[in-house]
Order: C-alpha cells, then structure tokens, then sequence
C-alpha cells in the first residue's frame, strides 16, 4: 500500500501538527483570522518550526526539495487545513523558482539561506494596467553603471508586503517585445531608503488574511549582479519556472478539496432527515460519490504529473497546462455541488464546524488564477494541439513502444525519482504527451486480461470505457487538424481551439488514472485494487464529453462508496496514495518534533 519512503514526511508532518488541530489549526481560529482578514501568523509559525521552508529550496543548496511527489503530499497536508496559511508559505517557491532555474551560485545561495530562515519571497509580474500580458510590462529596469534603477508598481502580488525579497520582471529595453524583459531579484534590505513604497493590500472574496499586496519602486537601484539569468530573457526564465509552480497548486486544490467531502460526508452520515440520514438518500449519496471520484481524477493526474517533471520535464509545457487548468476547475466544481449536499450548512459562517465550509468554498475558487490563469493554460495547450496530433501520427510501432517503456515509470507511484533538470525545461514540447501517445499499447496489454482481483464486469467496463478514450482521442485530433484547416494561423486562439484544450484535458487526465491503476494497482490501498474506482472515474472523465453513455459505470456507485467510507474511517487521505492523517496514528505527543528534512 505505497509503504514507500515518498510520504513518511508528510505523515510526520500530519503527527507533527495533530495537537495544534485544536489551537492555531482549529475551525474556529482560522475562521476568525479570515472574518477579521488577519495574517494567520501563528500557524504560519508552527510550520516554519517545522521546518516547512526547506522544502522550497532545492536539496543541491542544502534544503529537502527533492522530490516533486513527497513535495505534493506536504502542501496538500497544510492546504488541508487552511489555504490562507499554504498559499501565505508556499507562494514563496514562485518567487524562488526563477533564482533555482537560472540564477548565478551567489544567487542561490543568498535566497537558499533568506528562504531556510522562512523569510517570505515573492514574484513581482502582474502590473494593475497590463494584467495577464506581461509582453506588455512597464516597470522599467534602467541600465546605468553598475546595474539599474527600478521604476513603476508591480500589483496583486502574494506577499508583495511581507516579502523580504522577490524576483521582478522589468522591461529592460526600449521596446516592447518577447526579448525586451528581464528578471532581477531585489533584496529589499539593500534598497536605498525612500526607494520603494508598499501597495494597500487588496481585500479580497476568498483568503482574506494573506498579504495580497504590491510595491511601487522610485528609482531604486540594484546592481548588476542581481541579473536573473541572461538581459533579456526574463519572460523565457518566468515561463519555464510557471510550468513548475503550476504543478504546486495542485497541492492547494487537492487539499481544500479533500476537507471539503470529509466535512460533507460527516454531515450527511450524521444529519437526519424524514427518519434517515442524509447518506441515506439516493441523490445525496450519488453526489458525494462523483465529488469523490473527481477529486480521485485531479489527484492521479497531479502526482502522475509532479513524476513527470523528473522524469520528462521537456512535456510539462503540456503536462503543467493540463494540471492547471483542470485540477482547480474540478476542486472547485466539485466543492460547489457539495455545497448544495450541505444546504444552508455550507453558506453559513458559524454553526456546522464553525462555518469552515463556505470558507472553503471562496478560498479554493483563487487557485484558478494563479500562475496563468484558466484561460492562460487554454492558450498554452490550444497553440501545442495540432503538433500533439503530427507527432502521434507519425510515429512508429517501435517508437510507441519505447515510449511506452519510458513512460511506465511516471505511472509507477512512490517510486525513486532522479533530480529535476531544469535545463530540460522547454517553452513548447513539440508534440510530445505520452500519456495519450501511448494508448493503444496500453489498452493491448489491458485487455489481454490475467489482472489478479478484477472481476470480469469490470474488465470489461474498463476495456469499454478505454475504447472510448481512444474515439473521442482521435475525434478531438480531427477537430483540431479540421480547425487549423479552416481558419489557418487564427486557430490557436479562435473559441473551437479552446474547447478542444478543454477535452484533451480530460483526455489526458483519464489516461493518467488509468496508467496509475495499471501499472502501480498491487501498490495501491485494497480498496483500489480491484478497479471499480478506475472505471467510475474513467466514466466521470468521459462522461461530459459523450454523455449518451452516462449511466455506463453507475453499478460500481456502492463500491465507491465503500471506498469513502473505508478511508474515512481509516483517518486517511482521499487520495490514490492515502497517507494516514493527524488523529489515525496509535499515539501522538507534543513532544513530536523530527523537522520534515531530518
């Protein structure tokens, strides 16, 4: 059952924070500071003790970050708690990626040690005027002897004020233009007094006590050395770091997700109505068991996905769109439909644990747009689907099956993985997606059959429901080749394009939890092994993209629901790696210490 060294640290960070649950983590405490828009400095606190920021710095510079997967696992732990307060720590690591991905030794190693001391650090890229365009950026980055004075306002920044430091992309040229910006990181302690002024924080609908701030900078020189990489080439250094910062914010999705149907699962097994419970009712039931078979679909294709940045970084340009589009935008749905489940509990700010839900509900709804908004991944994977389809078509038996072989191990969960290279970080991946160019191979193998604990109804579900991903695969390839006919070089933008990004999102997805299952299946909890799960989620990936087949995998509802409730009742994650959460292990004390990276 994944008894793999990839998440004993996050369940030592689930004993770790147990007896804070009922003080700093508490329902009421973290619904206070959001009612009062106060930055959640105490839990913040607990975490640092903790040793919480060693985990955004690379292992190479003396930190834990090692392995994207262990990585995930953490953030989901804390995000499960309070996203005010994972945002808050974890926004740090968009500030540092750019310094990790390109900086000098020095660079490192100054923000390594700035970082480990949990001093926050922020990126400075959105401007009020500009927004999502950052070709268009304003701040100026002047050159003069010795480096450049810094003018204009850099605004929605995530801890724009409390930052002792951030990366800030300023126009270094004359023109606007791909190659006119350029990334400098600005340590505020060794800015000129007078130089710069922090914004107002902005007041916010969700995660009301973060500093969601800015800063306005005069004139404020910095030296030459604070160069992020080469003059120039800010926008290619920041675009290759979203593609891994995208893949974080899964963590703060799968998290708040996961809390979301446990509370709501606890309340309908409890909360009587017309002489049963909630679960009781049909309906009811129906809903929680797809809210958790979506939060199974984003949860396989974010760890698949954070394999994937160790394994084949040169994808994530594909892979990092694919997870930050669709993760949040399932969470988000599937806490709303669970908001009704929950009725007037879920709107109100007391009562029902202390009104945590609809905290929640508006809290989860921001991840969306960070790192690339919705329509910014759309963009991403709209411009990649004509070269995805060309590099399927054209490759050989061979070549599917070497691909196959190298893409097993993405699919192999808990597994070694070798360091990330962000060297192989590419702006676009020039079709390549093994996850939907390796299908047939991995349906042959499927349905030649042999699968210990697989009955034959859902052998035979799954082999249906994989014809079909295969169909709408090529139906959704042919649409595009059909666009890109049509309207020629306008296609990648044009709202058909968008759509069909939107389709090969859960085309991607569906492959991913099917790869997980197949390859990782005598890894995996019991409650997995068999299946029922794979084809109830396939069906829930497929079903709004065909849903003439939409009762195909209802017979396996019961046995989801068993699944819930197995894991519920284990005090463990909802998750195809179900580490054990605070209050399942046989003893916990608040002498608990061992940091995260010991």
């Amino acid at each position: 059952m994944l008894k793999t060294a990839t998440y004993e640290r996050a369940e030592a960070l689930e004993r770790y924070l147990a007896p804070h649950d009922d003080g700093v983590f508490s329902y009421p405490v973290l619904v206070q500071d959001d009612e009062l828009e106060r930055f959640p400095q105490a839990a913040c606190d607990v975490l640092k003790t903790w040793g919480l920021p060693d985990y955004f710095v690379p292992s190479s510079l003396g930190g834990a970050l090692a392995n994207g997967e262990e990585a995930l696992s953490i953030l989901r732990c804390v995000s499960r708690r309070d996203l005010s307060v994972a945002i808050a720590l974890g926004k740090t690591y968009l500030g540092a990626i750019h310094v990790w991905i390109a900086g000098t030794p020095a660079q490192q190693r100054e923000l390594a040690d700035l970082v480990r001391r949990g001093e926050p650090v922020s990126f400075g890229l959105t401007e009020k005027a500009h927004g999502g365009d950052v070709t268009r950026t304003a701040v100026r980055a002047e050159p003069v002897a010795g480096g450049y004075l810094l003018d204009g306002e850099k605004w929605l920044t995530n801890n724009g004020t409390r930052s002792a430091a951030l990366t800030v992309l300023a126009r270094t040229e004359a023109v606007e233009g791909a190659r006119s910006c350029s990334l400098l990181l600005v340590n505020k302690a060794a800015l000129a007094a007078g130089s710069y002024a922090h914004l107002p924080k902005i007041h916010t609908l969700g995660i009301r006590g973060a500093d969601i701030s800015g800063i306005r900078f005069e004139r404020a020189f910095v030296p030459d050395a604070a160069l992020v990489g080469a003059r120039g080439g800010g926008l290619d250094v920041a675009i290759r770091g979203l593609q891994v910062t995208r893949l974080f914010c899964a963590g703060f999705s799968l998290g708040a997700a996961d809390t979301a149907l446990r509370l709501t699962l606890d309340f309908v097994r409890s909360r009587e109505l017309f002489g049963a419970t909630v679960w009781d009712i049909d309906s009811a039931r129906a809903a929680v068991v797809d809210a958790f078979a979506d939060l199974l679909l984003a949860d396989a294709t974010a760890i698949v996905a954070h394999r994937v940045m160790h394994l084949a970084p040169e994808e994530l340009s594909v892979v990092s769109a694919v997870v930050k589009y669709l993760v949040p935008t399932l969470c988000e749905r599937l806490v709303r439909e669970l908001g009704v489940v929950m009725g007037a509990r879920y709107y109100l700010r007391e009562e029902y644990e202390s009104g945590i839900f609809q905290k929640i509900l508006r809290d989860s709804a921001v991840v969306s747009l960070f790192d690339g908004s919705t329509a910014v991944n759309l963009s991403t994977l709209a411009v990649q689907l004509r070269a995805l389809r060309q590099t399927r078509l054209r490759m050989t038996r061979p070549a599917a099956e070497e691909l196959s072989e190298r893409a097993a191990s993405r699919y192999r969960l808990g597994a070694p993985l070798p360091n990330f290279d962000a060297r192989r970080l590419q702006l676009l991946n020039f079709g390549k997606d093994a996850a939907l160019q390796g299908l047939e191979l991995a349906f042959e193998r499927f349905a030649a059959g042999g699968l210990p604990h697989v009955s034959t109804d859902v052998h035979a579900c799954i082999e249906s429901l994989l014809r079909r991903l295969i169909r709408e695969r090529d139906v959704c390839e042919t649409a595009v080749e059909s666009t890109h006919a049509r309207l020629g070089a306008a296609a990648p933008a044009s709202a058909e394009c968008f759509e069909l990004a939107r389709r090969y999102a859960r085309l991607h997805a569906a492959a991913a939890c099917f790869g997980s299952w197949f390859t990782s299946r005598a890894q995996l909890h019991p409650v997995f092994m068999g299946g029922e799960w794979l084809a109830y989620t396939l069906h829930r990936a497929l079903e709004p993209l065909c849903p003439e087949h939409a009762f195909e995998a209802r017979p396996f509802a019961a046995a989801m629901a068993e699944a819930l409730l197995a894991l519920r009742r284990e005090g463990r994650l909802f998750s195809l790696a179900p580490l054990r959460l605070a209050g399942s292990f046989d003893s916990v004390t608040t002498t608990e210490s061992a940091r995260g990276n010991e």
